[in-house]
C-alpha cells in the first residue's frame, strides 16, 4: 500500500496565543488551533556524572576535563567553560555566495532585514580554529539584541543608523571590522568581479587579540543564564507531527530536507544547496526552528525593526522528522528561551541548530 505525502500549509500569522502577554517561560500557554502530542522521554539509567532530571536534560556542565556547550549541548574542552561565544553578522544575498565557515556555527539565524532580503548570524561557542568566516556584513541592531540576548561578543563590519544609535545606549561588546584591521579583502573575489561589500572575511587570528586590546570581558557573568537547554542524548518527539520537509516563504527560499541515515536536516536556499565553501559541505543541523516575530519599519521606513518584548504566535520545533509547537520569549535581564505550549523551556536535542526568526504572516509548508 503506497503511503500518502501529508501536506502541511500554514500562515504564522493565522496562529495566536490567547494569552494577552507572555513575559517568561513559567507561564502556561495555549494556542487556539494546535493540538501536539507532548514529548515523551525515556530515562535510563547512566553514571552519576551524566545524571538527567525528569526531562532528560543533563544536570551538570562540567566533568572530566569537558564542558557543555550552552549553545549545542554537546561535550567540548573545558578551557571553554563560562566563556562567552562570538556571534558574526554574514552576508546572505545571493551575489555574494558562497559563504564560509559558517557550518561550523552552534547556531545559524536567519533574520529579515530590508527589502525583505536576509541576513545571517552566526554563533560560535569553540572559535579556537576559524580559518575563514563570511562574508562579514554591517550591523542591524535586532542582530546586535539578540548578540546580545545571547551573550555573545558581536562582529560586524560597519553599522545601520539604528545599530548605531543602539550600541550607544547598550553594554553589548562587539568588534566593528570596517575600522580596525581584524578583517581582510578577499583578492580572489576582487578579481572576480563581486561587489566590494561581499569581500569582507576574517578568522581566529585576526580577531581575537583585539578581546584584550579592547578590554573585553569574555567571560559570562554569575548570573548566566544558558540561552538553550538541552537533552542527554538524541531521542524522538514523539509527537505524530510528520516533517520529512520544511519550505519557508522567505526570499531566499530556504527548504530543509530531512535524511533519515544521519538524522539532520540538510538546507537549501535560492534553488539549490546551501554550502559552506571552506568545507563543501551541504548546511545540516539536527534542530531547526521557525519562529515569527513582530517586524516593523523603523523610524525612517526603510529598516526593519523587532519588538522582542511582544508576545509572539506559535512558532515550530523540528527535529528527527517531526514537529512540536515552539514559543520564544524575551526576559528583560534573563536573555531569550524557547518554550513549550505549557510554558516550560523547551528541551531540545543536542546538536547543531538552525533559527529561521520569521514575520508573522511567512508561509511555512511542511510535508
Amino acid at each position: 500500500m503506497k503511503k500518502m505525502k501529508k501536506r502541511v500549509a500554514i500562515a504564522l500569522c493565522g496562529v495566536l496565543l490567547c494569552c494577552s502577554a507572555m513575559s517568561g517561560c513559567g507561564k502556561k500557554k495555549e494556542a487556539e488551533t494546535t493540538e501536539a502530542a507532548a514529548t515523551t522521554v525515556d530515562v535510563v539509567e547512566i553514571p552519576q556524572t551524566e545524571k538527567m532530571d525528569a526531562t532528560g536534560e543533563l544536570e551538570v556542565t562540567s566533568k572530566d576535563g569537558m564542558y557543555l556547550n550552552p549553545y549545542s549541548g554537546e561535550w567540548i574542552d573545558e578551557k571553554w567553560e563560562n566563556k562567552k561565544a562570538v556571534s558574526f553578522s554574514v552576508n546572505n544575498i545571493e551575489a555574494c555566495l558562497p559563504q564560509y565557515g559558517i557550518g561550523k556555527a552552534d547556531v545559524l539565524f536567519e533574520f529579515v532585514v530590508e527589502g525583505d532580503m536576509t541576513r545571517m548570524l552566526a554563533v560560535f561557542q569553540d572559535y579556537s580554529d576559524i580559518k575563514k568566516v563570511g562574508s562579514i556584513r554591517s550591523a542591524r541592531h535586532h542582530f546586535a539584541q539578540m548578540a546580545m540576548y545571547l551573550d555573545t561578543i558581536f562582529i560586524h563590519c560597519g553599522r545601520s543608523i539604528a545599530a548605531a544609535e543602539w550600541f550607544e545606549s547598550n553594554p553589548l561588546q562587539h568588534l566593528d571590522l570596517d575600522t580596525v584591521s581584524d578583517s581582510y579583502r578577499d583578492q580572489d573575489r576582487i578579481n572576480a568581479g563581486y561587489n566590494i561589500e561581499h569581500t569582507v572575511f576574517t578568522d581566529t587570528d585576526l580577531f581575537t587579540p583585539r578581546f584584550d586590546e579592547l578590554g573585553f570581558n569574555t567571560e559570562h557573568e554569575s548570573n548566566f543564564e544558558r540561552p538553550f537547554k538541552f537533552k542527554a542524548k538524541t531521542e524522538a518527539l514523539n509527537s505524530g507531527n510528520s516533517a520529512k520537509k520544511i519550505t519557508v516563504d522567505l526570499y531566499t527560499n530556504p527548504v530543509f530536507e530531512y535524511n533519515e541515515e544521519d538524522h539532520k536536516y540538510y538546507r537549501f536556499e535560492y534553488g539549490d544547496k546551501h554550502i559552506d565553501a571552506e568545507t563543501g559541505d551541504q548546511l545540516r543541523y539536527e534542530n531547526v526552528f521557525v519562529l515569527p516575530a513582530n517586524y516593523y519599519l523603523w523610524e525612517d521606513g526603510y529598516l526593519k525593526d523587532v519588538h522582542y518584548w511582544e508576545t509572539p504566535p506559535m512558532g515550530y520545533y523540528f527535529s528527527e522528522g517531526e514537529w512540536i509547537p515552539a514559543y520564544w520569549v524575551h526576559e528583560e535581564g534573563k536573555g531569550f528561551h524557547i518554550c513549550t505550549e505549557d510554558g516550560k523551556q523547551l528541551v531540545q536535542n543536542p546538536g547543531q541548530t538552525f533559527i529561521e526568526f520569521v514575520k508573522q504572516d511567512t508561509a511555512v509548508t511542511i510535508e
